[in-house]
């Protein structure tokens, strides 16, 4: 599985940031079965403007199946399930924090973090 997050230039070190303001994405493959990090790689976006559907189109680009980010509007996030992205909001921190907890079953500690 490729999770995508919008994120600062610093891959794994690096901190989420907000979908709308993001210059750059950090994929990362990820194993499920055995919870390990395959790959990571950060993309910068290729266009100033975000027209509706660029980003979901962006994502695809490199194979993303999962976006995970702090908010998105409801209607953003159909763009996103119709090129066959799933989604995941209310997330905030640093990028491997987030991805060990998605690994480990445990990302539902973040987002309940963020509500406080």
């Amino acid at each position: 599985m490729i999770i995508a997050l919008p994120s600062t230039n610093k891959g794994m070190n690096g901190y989420i940031e907000d979908v709308k303001k993001a210059k750059y994405y950090t994929f990362v493959e990820v194993n499920l079965q055995n919870k390990e990090i395959l790959n990571v790689q950060v993309e910068e976006l290729p266009f100033k403007s975000q027209d509706p559907g660029s980003i979901p189109l962006f994502i695809k680009q490199y194979d993303g199946e999962l976006l995970i980010v702090k908010y998105i509007d409801k209607s953003a996030q159909d763009f996103f399930k119709y090129m066959g992205i799933k989604v995941l909001t209310g997330v905030d921190g640093k990028i491997e924090d987030i991805v060990n907890s998605f690994l480990n079953g445990e990302i539902y500690k973040i987002i309940e973090r963020n509500k406080n």
